[in-house]
């Protein structure tokens, strides 16, 4: 990655120019598309669009309740209630104001009078389909005005209004409908009327105190259209105040006038925050950085990020959600960090080339798993999380991008700043300096802190009402307060949602449910319910309707008309007056037609009624108590067509909307975060360390928000995203500061460390200036967000270190290999078992054992037997072990014997005692006395060594005569260098006083596979050789047990070296221990380390041809594969490796357990000075020189080579064509395509052939011998020695 934008780097400084006007042109493009993005400003955004909570949001949509708005005019607080009449003339005189500022465009509906417009229309519709609204309480009526003192007596009062003044109004509807029963089937919109919490008075809405008059205002605009929503409340606002009112007062209410305030505060907030923020940083920089000019360029990428997120949302999405810009101080806290982290190492290297090459991959790393957090955002259901993630993920990929190609080119930041280092203020100084992992008391600390945290982090809370997320003013709150004062609140507002693919099916079933509903309020189960049912009929009860129609007036039809004309001629009408009602009453009827239903819906119904192409909804609203909710399911039908919709339940929904799309963050983003750190490193124990931190963190976070109280919302889900990617980068740049160290020795976790706290203070910063933000949305986010910052620096400083630590050090030293994930699974299954089988060997020895019916003998046999199965097994288990025992003999131990052995691993133990249930030992008090083995040993009779022999004998003599052997680690502890240590004279004698013979047991490879202080195996090979006998007459190791200790000393090191030579010194046993130097230091290293040793076979023929003692110069050795294997199969060589690639000789000099015969020179080996050397390697790099220096080279190493010693030379010999291809096409791929190795500054390779060897071996003593054993490529060795003299 480096590498790449190192290129990047350096074509910009070749084409300067040419990149400024490509940077101009983007930067001029990207400006002219952030400003044709689209606000979105509507909180209700955030609800998530669930399948039940969308059905909710659809139907609350339609009922209109969020475009809205009330005026309540009354009397002001300090004046006595008057009357109706002033308010009444008050709200005339408002809503004249409101006509007269042009706002009726901002206006669907205005409800001051009840049907001042629209009644006339809505009779002439009622009465054309009477006979649909009549039902049969309607007819009874109706028929008891059928007699003629009835009719007499309504004629008579229409003639009195016909010659009254306003006469002339009611003619026609006189003459349709002279006995009035049109008003029967008005009475049917009642259904839709307004609640017993209100009242009207001369056609006006007053509460139920009549002390305030409401004037509904339906807004033209949906609530999420909150600029033109705006305009509106304020034209209200301005009218209101405009309006005298002598002592009476008005205010409004309404999810309109909450949806502007809400957008007006969010973007006061936006503008102060933002603003703070900005300052804040300057000075914060300014007082860390000490360079006013600097502060620019640290800002730069930010705006590149923002404004390249603008442009592309316009060209994904086209809007942007006005929250994710109001929280733009987080993502501005973010990405402010990679500036930071550029220049901050900058100051700490003076060379912009390392800081790239330094930086590149954890940027990298950091802000893909950063930007890969709140891309998980695109996965939850609410469509402004969606926005908010995808604009930062938008921001922090501009702001990288600007960070690692811009910036390094400006001025503050190129030659003149380089090597210009400027030291942190004190304080940051002192607080990055401290090793927190070094720390037993924080450490301490920490533990207690996590699992304290652990157990209280279940029980935090999510906040699942957006209303406590909504900013309202304090005019409209007290509004608010007001109606709720004269309504009764102790009802809820439920929705019974009846569906169908068509209209008339879902008013069939709403039609259904409207029956229910009436037989549920008879019951007392709710209180009221509201909707369309009465008023909007489906064909099949329009057709019951046409029927009862029928059936009333087939025998009464003559018979009134007789009369009415009858007495229509009496009261003075015409003979033709009431022909519309004669006619009404003979046409045929039929269903109401479109024109109708469509009036119906747009004037009376609309609010209940939601249709589209492919479905149709009807809903009822139904008050109820909340404890009738339950009785109220219970009766209503389980169909698919009937929904019961509260807000209270619907809160629950969403709750559990927010929890899962919470999990599915944290889920989706740990395993995002999780599969990327892994492929990053290439480890999966990396991607571990990296992520544990975040873990813990999270851990923290949630168990001081519930200590607190502090509870999680909807807003959350972006801090968990935030604090998550955070987190992330900050245990990257950790985890890469150490594992520099690790690789090659540099120093830069200093320098990371306090890159990561500016950072950290730079986006508490910018997060923390929303504490001063009015709107709740905003300031609920500021502190979850400083308590997850604060938490996740102090976890990531401490975790990371502590457990790299525990993985590459024990004791204070380096390990012999680091700790990998498969040798601590191993060692938890080998551990496992061993202990397992311990305890269930104590426990049966201290109960099953002692109750068994037979002899103290025979008991005391089952349990060695018990242990010896354990042990045994236990080694057989080890399956990352190769096992070989040598046994020449036959050894069955049927005669007792003193089994002497040498001591290197805590598997001695189970190793010493697998061969014979009848073993007795000799241990020292570490273990007799230790929780757990000490019991094991105390139960199987064994003894402390410190006893002496003189307390022991009488015991070891009659074990003796039962057919036991003794067995002792004569070195008394075990060695750590791996080496047989001097033995005590104890045990020889005790073998020479109780005349056993004396059985000598070699190990080999214990300690290689675990050392001591370690507890975790590696793969490896262990040998187990019998030797022969020592008999107690036999002299030849001497007449005392004295002479014999020193003898038999001889002979185990005598044969520890020669298993050593013949199983231990092969190039095949030390590939392991090659490649766990290697292990960690970076994924392509690791990787090209083992195809390289695969392809060398080992490196056996180097091993083979090189001699095996004296000093061995390895000339461009790289990162020292092949030194490190001749080292380690021969001890005496010298091996000095040499290589003008800095970075691959500091990685050679630090692997973990590199061998101490070598060492590694960084230079030019044309200007290196060597020393005399018994052998010479040049492998595979003469072609990285011109012919000349490769024959200057070769003649340098004859010039100090010792007499006898040989150079050995690999090289592709380029007069082998066709072979030779294979060769350069490797070759291309190691220094163009992956960078493994640098080419001279020409940047070309001088392939050799055998004649440029031979010819460079003119005018000396030496020949050259060619060994060619590759098939494909043309690499072949030359292998060049002094001739023999005479030859």
């Amino acid at each position: 990655m480096s590498g790449f934008f190192l290129s990047i780097y350096d074509a910009i400084r070749k084409h300067r120019w040419l990149s400024v006007m490509i940077i101009l042109g983007i930067t001029g493009l990207l400006v002219w598309m952030a400003f044709r993005v689209r606000l979105q400003e509507d909180i209700s955004q955030f609800m998530p669009r669930d399948g039940q909570v969308k059905k909710y949001s659809d139907v609350i949509k339609n009922i209109r309740l969020n475009d809205k708005l009330v005026i309540a005019v009354h009397y002001a607080d300090s004046v006595s209630y008057g009357t109706t009449d002033s308010l009444i003339a008050y709200a005339e005189n408002l809503v004249q104001k409101i006509r007269d500022k042009g706002l009726m465009q901002h206006i669907r509906r205005l409800n001051f009078r009840l049907s001042e417009e629209t009644l006339p229309e809505i009779r002439s519709l009622f009465y054309r389909n009477l006979p649909h609204y009549l039902d049969s309480l309607d007819y009874v009526k109706m028929d008891a005005g059928l007699n003629r003192m009835a009719i007499r007596e309504k004629l008579q009062e229409h003639y009195q209004t016909l010659i009254s003044p306003a006469g002339v109004a009611f003619k026609d509807w006189i003459a349709s409908d002279p006995l009035g029963w049109t008003a029967l089937a008005l009475q049917k919109i009642s259904s839709l009327q307004l609640s017993k919490d209100y009242t009207i008075i001369d056609d006006c809405i007053f509460t139920k105190d009549k002390q305030n008059l409401l004037i509904f205002v339906q807004s033209a605009y949906p609530s999420d259209q909150t600029a033109l929503n705006g305009l509106l409340v304020d034209g209200i606002e301005s009218s209101i105040a405009e309006t005298g009112g002598n002592g009476i007062e008005a205010g409004y209410f309404g999810a309109v006038a909450v949806g502007a305030a809400n957008a007006r505060q969010m973007k006061k907030d936006t503008l102060l925050t933002m603003g703070l923020a900005l300052g804040l940083l300057l000075l914060l920089l300014s007082f860390f950085y000490r360079r006013k000019r600097i502060l620019l360029f640290l800002l730069l990428p930010v705006a590149m990020g923002a404004l390249f997120a603008l442009g592309m949302m316009q060209l994904i999405t086209g809007s942007l959600s006005t929250i994710a810009i109001g929280a733009g101080s987080i993502i501005l806290g973010i990405a402010i960090n990679y500036s930071i982290h550029l220049y901050t190492h900058l100051e700490h290297t003076g060379d912009i080339r390392q800081t790239i090459r330094d930086l590149a991959g954890p940027m990298t790393i950091g802000s893909l798993t950063t930007i890969g957090a709140f891309l998980s955002l695109l996965f939850v259901e609410s469509e402004a999380l969606k926005d908010f993630g995808l604009f930062a993920a938008l921001v922090l990929t501009g702001s990288v991008l600007a960070s690692l190609i811009i910036l390094p080119h400006l001025s503050g930041l190129s030659a003149k700043d380089q090597g210009r280092k400027v030291s942190a203020p004190g304080i940051i100084e002192r607080f990055t300096a401290l090793r927190f992992e070094n720390s037993k008391i924080w450490l301490l600390v920490v533990g207690i802190l996590t699992v304290f945290f652990m157990f209280f982090a279940p029980g935090v809370k999510f906040d699942s009402d957006l209303a406590n997320m909504s900013y309202m003013p304090d005019e409209l709150r007290e509004t608010e307060k007001r109606l709720n004062s004269v309504t009764d609140t102790n009802l809820s507002a439920l929705y019974l949602v009846s569906s169908g693919k068509q209209l008339d099916e879902a008013l069939m079933k709403s039609e259904e449910n409207e029956r229910l509903l009436g037989e549920l309020q008879e019951r007392g189960v709710i209180h009221s319910g509201t909707g369309p049912g009465r008023i909007l009929l489906s064909e099949e009860k329009q057709k019951e309707g046409l029927q009862r129609w029928e059936r009333f007036w087939e025998s009464r039809r003559d018979s009134l008309i007789s009369i009415l004309l009858e007495e229509a001629r009496l009261a003075g009408f015409s003979g033709e007056a009431f022909d519309p009602f004669v006619e009404q009453l003979k046409r045929p009827h039929g269903i109401c037609s479109q024109a109708d239903r469509e009036l119906i819906i747009s004037e009376l119904a609309g609010d209940y009624v939601i249709t589209n192409d492919t479905s149709a909804l009807v809903i009822q609203m139904v008050k109820a108590k909340p404890a009738q909710r339950e009785a109220l399911i219970a009766a209503l039908p389980d169909d698919e067509q009937t929904t019961l919709i509260d807000r209270r339940h619907m809160a629950t929904v969403f709750a559990g909307v927010i929890r899962d799309d919470f999990n599915r963050i944290l889920l989706i983003t740990s395993l995002l975060v999780l599969i990327f750190l892994t492929m990053s490193y290439g480890r999966l124990e990396l991607g571990l360390l990296a992520f544990i931190p975040m873990l813990i963190s999270w851990i923290w976070i949630l168990g001081i928000m519930a200590l607190l109280g502090i509870e999680f919302n909807v807003f959350s889900i972006i801090l968990s995203a935030f604090i998550f990617g955070l987190g992330d980068d900050y245990s990257i740049f950790i985890m890469d500061g150490l594992l520099r160290k690790f690789r090659n020795g540099r120093e830069n976790l200093h320098s990371y460390k306090t890159a990561v706290f500016l950072s950290a203070l730079t986006t508490l910063t910018g997060v923390g200036v929303l504490i001063f933000a009015e709107h709740p949305a905003l300031r609920s986010i500021a502190l979850t967000t400083i308590i997850g910052m604060v938490s996740v620096v102090l976890v990531s400083f401490t975790v990371s270190p502590l457990i790299f630590k525990w993985m590459t050090e024990t004791r204070k030293r380096k390990r012999t290999f680091p700790v990998t994930l498969g040798g601590v699974l191993y060692a938890l299954v080998f551990y496992s078992y061993f202990i397992g089988g311990c305890i269930m060997t104590v426990l049966a020895g201290w109960t099953i054992i002692r109750l068994l019916p037979v002899g103290k003998k025979r008991r005391k046999l089952a349990y060695h037997y018990m242990l010896y199965l354990v042990c045994k097994s236990t080694i057989y288990i080890m399956f990352m072990v190769k096992k070989r025992f040598i046994n020449f003999n036959k050894e069955t131990f049927r005669k007792p014997c003193m089994v002497i052995c040498n001591h290197q691993s805590l598997i001695d133990i189970p190793l010493a005692l697998m061969w014979t249930p009848k073993m007795i030992m000799i241990t020292n008090e570490r273990v007799y006395y230790s929780p757990l083995i000490g019991k094991l040993v105390q139960l199987g009779g064994f003894f402390p060594a410190s006893r002496g022999y003189e307390e022991i004998s009488g015991k070891l003599k009659d074990l003796i005569a039962e057919g036991y052997s003794i067995f002792v680690f004569p070195e008394g502890t075990r060695s750590d260098d791996g080496r047989v240590k001097r033995f005590h004279k104890g045990a020889f004698y005790m073998a020479e006083e109780l005349g056993l013979e004396i059985l000598p047991m070699v190990m080999h490879g214990t300690g290689e596979y675990i050392r001591k202080g370690e507890y975790f195996g590696r793969r490896s090979a262990i040998t187990v050789k019998f030797l022969d006998r020592i008999l107690p007459g036999d002299l030849s190791f001497g007449e005392s047990y004295t002479e014999r200790t020193k003898s038999i000393q001889h002979l185990f090191r005598t044969e520890f070296d020669a298993i050593k030579e013949d199983y231990y010194s092969t190039v095949d046993y030390h590939k392991d221990l090659l490649i766990r130097n290697f292990i960690y230091k970076g994924p392509i290293l690791e990787w090209y380390m083992r195809i390289k040793i695969r392809l060398e076979d080992n490196y056996r023929i180097f091993n083979d041809v090189l001699p095996k003692s004296g000093r061995i110069t390895d000339i461009g050795c790289g990162y020292g594969f092949l030194s490190y294997m001749l080292a380690l199969v021969s001890p005496s060589r010298q091996i000095s490796g040499i290589d003008y690639d800095e970075d691959k000789i500091a990685v050679a000099a630090h692997g973990i357990s590199r061998p101490s015969n070598t060492d590694f020179t960084a230079g030019d080996a044309m200007e290196v000075p060597f020393e005399k050397s018994r052998a010479f390697v040049i492998a595979d790099v003469l072609h990285y020189m011109p012919e000349e220096w490769q024959k200057s080279l070769i003649r340098k190493c004859i010039d100090h080579l010792e007499p006898g010693g040989v150079i050995m030379i690999r090289e592709g010999d380029s007069s082998m064509e066709k072979r030779h291809k294979g060769t350069a096409l490797t070759e291309f791929f190691s220094t163009k395509v992956l960078g493994f190795n640098k080419t001279q500054s020409q940047n070309r390779l001088w392939f050799t052939s055998r004649e440029t060897i031979f010819d460079s071996l003119k005018n000396t003593n030496f020949a050259v011998e060619i060994i060619d054993q590759t098939r494909f490529t043309s690499n072949i060795f030359y292998l060049i020695r002094e001739r023999p003299a005479g030859g």
